[in-house]
């Protein structure tokens, strides 16, 4: 099993990001300041600071800065309030295969993708003002006959949150 972030927030925007360490002996809680927050598979608490992070061509070893940069980016330029479908695609945008297939083009992009065991298991969208989530879960793989592999991801279901 790999150390999981888990973005904990309220309906007045303050939000705190729950990490484990490697070793699942520490804890970490980076507050979110009234910011939205990125998390992807490296450890925030290592790497607090986006220009100080990682930087290099797009490899197995560094697409998670990668995917937090193109985050980080798409949330810096958005304008206005977030929506269901802003976050949906900005979570495409994001995804491991998409990015070392389209860096290294053809069967190299391909094969390197294929070997990659790292996927976003599930993407949660949650309107704390509806008291809605909607969620999309991985489901498997499927290779085309040119080897090429694709993700098969549920549709995003939603669900109704019980106020407590």
């Amino acid at each position: 099993m790999v150390p999981c972030h888990y973005i904990v927030a309220d309906r007045a925007g303050d939000s705190f990001i729950y990490e484990n360490s490697t070793g699942r002996n520490v804890q970490h809680v980076i507050d979110g300041g009234g910011r939205p927050q990125i998390v992807t598979n490296f450890q925030l608490h290592r790497h607090p600071d986006l220009a100080a992070m990682p930087d290099g061509p797009l490899t197995p070893q560094t697409q998670a800065f990668w995917r937090y940069r193109i985050l980080a980016d798409r949330l810096a330029a958005h304008q206005g309030p977030f929506t269901a479908d802003s976050a949906t695609q900005a979570n495409a945008c994001a995804n491991i295969q998409r990015l070392l297939e389209a860096a290294a083009p053809g069967a190299g992009g391909s094969g390197i993708a294929a070997t990659m065991s790292a996927r976003t298991l599930w993407h949660t969208i949650y309107n704390q003002h509806a008291l809605t989530a909607q969620t999309s879960f991985y489901l498997g793989e499927t290779t085309a006959q040119d080897g090429t592999r694709a993700e098969r991801r549920s549709p995003y279901l939603h669900f109704t949150l019980a106020p407590t």
